[in-house]
């Protein structure tokens, strides 16, 4: 074993031990370091499970000093290099220490010490033969990768399997599917952001586990990463909304945003330079509805600068705002006579949009549609894929307010997640599909 030692200005403080998981004295420790020093001690350990506790008798820590515990030849085991922010002791959470021998899985090298990562990205474990081998044979549930993320400081820890069966269909299909895992795959005890964390990883076969490999240090870097979003700018978009003019506001029109991969809400910022207007309000989608709201409603004949921002963990912190557009709402409608005034209070009838199969393999689905504008021949359809980019274009019938066609595609969509938008003179639906 080897184990790296960084001390602080306080080294004195500073000592650590490793001892068995089933209790009982140190089997290895040390202390009386110098300050600002690095140390790297070996000994040899027999094979069993410990746990590592690096401890601090000032109570605040080793501040930029840190450890690093490996085997010698063969790889990391825990990974705390300048990341020593703790009180009085630093030390894997819950039961969780390290077994030696360990094993041979482990993260591909280009995704392994990524510190820049965003909560949208994934990481990919190198497909072990052995598990690639059970692909389509017998049980696919008891086959795959089981992940751990750490804080070796403690606090965070999580653990989560991808066996054949449940692997994402985000990634291309076969034997190393099960191999890749999305951060947002994480729903219960999400990784937490900014924070330095360990990664390991042990395939399973059959229902057996081997031991995990080595550790990678990765972080979900929001703060230094954060992407920038705007008004969707291309007029030839269905969504383009940066520069409009004659906005209504009565509930039929929408803002659209550029998406972001992850991203769970959304904010618009509202400025009216000319005055001290100034709102903002939050969506969970892209798009936000214009209609009178109940707090600093818009106002008729004014143009605003709007601007966007993104947010990864439901408004808790959002991105830095994105580049302003304008949008110029329309003047105050007339006033109408009694009878025209109960036309337009009165609901029209709901407009119903669907797809099937859904999902599907990108060959052939139907669209069915009612409750469009009677006054229509022919709608709109358009396909995006999620980064905006529009992969299908084309018309539908409308008779008596309603469509029902049959779309073939001739399997020209990958697989992947897609927005199926319809749009008549009155209303635009959107539907996402997925294509396996």
């Amino acid at each position: 074993m080897e184990l790296t030692l960084t001390t602080d200005g306080a080294a004195s403080q500073t000592s650590w031990e490793i001892i068995p998981q089933g209790g009982g004295a140190p089997v290895w420790s040390g202390s009386g370091y110098a300050n600002l020093s690095t140390v790297i001690i070996d000994q040899c350990l027999p094979a069993g499970c410990y746990f590592l506790r690096v401890l601090d008798s000032g109570g605040n820590g080793m501040g930029a000093g840190g450890y690093v515990l490996g085997v010698q030849g063969g790889g990391r085991i825990i990974h705390n290099a300048g990341d020593g922010v703790f009180t009085s002791v630093s030390q894997i959470a819950g039961v969780s220490g390290f077994c030696l021998p360990i094993g041979t899985d482990q993260v591909v090298p280009w995704r392994c010490d990524v510190e820049t990562w965003l909560p949208s990205d994934f990481i990919q474990v190198q497909p072990n033969p052995l598990v690639s081998a059970q692909y389509g044979t017998g049980n696919q549930t008891d086959d795959g990768y089981q992940w751990w993320f750490f804080n070796p400081d403690g606090g965070y820890t999580r653990r989560i399997f991808v066996s054949h069966a449940t692997a994402s269909y985000q990634f291309p299909v076969g034997a190393a599917r099960c191999s890749y895992l999305r951060f947002s795959d994480l729903v219960t005890l999400p990784l937490p952001q900014d924070v330095l964390l360990n990664v390991r990883v042990r395939s399973r076969v059959n229902g057996t586990y081997a031991e995990f490999g080595p550790a990678c240090r990765l972080k979900i870097d929001v703060a230094g990463q954060c992407p920038l979003t705007q008004l969707v700018n291309d007029i030839n978009s269905p969504y383009h909304s940066c520069g409009i003019t004659n906005v209504v506001l009565n509930g039929s029109k929408r803002l659209y945003a550029q998406y972001i991969s992850g991203a769970n809400k959304y904010q618009f910022e509202f400025d009216d330079i000319n005055s001290s207007y100034l709102r903002t309000i939050a969506s969970t989608s892209t798009s936000l509805l214009l209609q009178p709201w109940a707090t600093l409603p818009l106002q008729y004949g004014k143009t605003y600068n709007v601007r966007v921002r993104a947010s990864f963990d439901n408004g808790a912190s959002y991105c830095p705002w994105g580049l302003a557009c304008t949008i110029t709402t329309a003047a105050a409608p007339p006033v109408a006579s009694s009878r025209v005034m109960q036309d337009l209070v009165e609901p029209s009838s709901a407009v119903q949009f669907n797809l099937w199969p859904n999902p599907n393999r990108g060959e052939v689905f139907t669209i069915e549609a009612s409750g469009l504008s009677e006054e229509t021949s022919r709608a709109e359809l358009f396909i995006l894929d999620l980064f905006g980019k529009r992969v299908y274009t084309g018309q539908v019938p409308v008779a008596g307010g309603a469509v029902r066609e049959i779309l073939s595609l001739d399997g020209r969509l990958p697989s992947g997640v897609y927005l199926v938008t319809l749009q008549d003179r009155s209303t635009q639906q959107v539907q996402r599909m997925v294509v396996e």
